[in-house]
């Protein structure tokens, strides 16, 4: 049975609609996209993200003198790193990681004294052991990053030097407690002292012939907000 010309154009017009619903439908998902800033998230990507990453300028504080700049802890599917970086310009900054690793939350906190932190927490979803760096870019300069490694198997473990030395007030109390102010790690010869900030007192180190100092690296503590400040020196021979 043939259709008449009535018919046809109705069924015309039918999938005309069809199409322009589907194009509008497509715009309106696009414009949402386009309008999404950092820190907003839908209700499935709030529920990945663990309750222990800090989310507001005192949780920051709380979390940077407990772990430091870095923590690894339980996520919804395995371990999830975060790390802590602090922001000292007005401008954008880029977090940077490999492929295989998935940022599950990143949020740029400022409190109102302009101190600005950027937290990031990621997962890594490689099926297989693998290394990767969690970086903080400014332009093209490098700022800060941290090394990590997966198993394959959703389990993480830090592998550059805060693994084990301290960079916060807690780490740092409970450091100096099992090893005392001069101890050896890692091929690290460390020395842990307490001082005054406003205090007259300065660091100088100096090496002789004998011994090469190969790498060196100054770690000031702070305990946020208070002034007392604690001086961790990690010297590679």
């Amino acid at each position: 049975m043939k259709k008449n010309v009535y018919d046809m154009r109705e069924d015309r017009m039918f999938i005309m609609n069809k199409i322009r619903k589907g194009f509008l439908a497509m715009l309106s998902a696009a414009a949402v996209m386009l309008s999404a800033v950092p820190g907003t998230f839908s209700a499935a990507e709030e529920a990945e993200i663990p309750d222990w990453i800090p989310r507001n300028f005192a949780e920051v504080l709380d979390f940077s003198n407990t772990y430091g700049s870095t923590h690894i802890g339980k996520g919804v599917h395995g371990d999830v790193a975060c790390v802590i970086f602090p922001e000292y310009y007005d401008e954008k900054y880029e977090v940077k990681v490999p492929f295989g690793t998935e940022i599950l939350y990143r949020e740029r906190i400022v409190n109102e004294d302009n101190r600005t932190y950027e937290v990031v927490a990621c997962v890594n979803n490689c099926m297989s052991p693998q290394d990767f760096d969690v970086s903080l870019y400014h332009g093209e300069k490098m700022e800060s990053s941290y090394s990590f490694r997966s198993d394959g198997s959703s389990r993480l473990t830090e592998t550059d030097i805060y693994s084990w030395a301290p960079d916060c007030i807690t780490e740092y109390n409970e450091y100096r407690e099992q090893h005392g102010i001069i101890s050896a790690e890692n091929g690290f010869v460390a020395f842990c002292a307490s001082w005054n900030p406003f205090s007259i007192l300065k660091w100088k180190i100096t090496q002789n012939d004998e011994i090469k100092l190969a790498e060196f690296m100054l770690s000031t503590v702070r305990k946020i907000p208070m002034f007392t400040e604690l001086t961790a020196t990690w010297i590679n021979l």
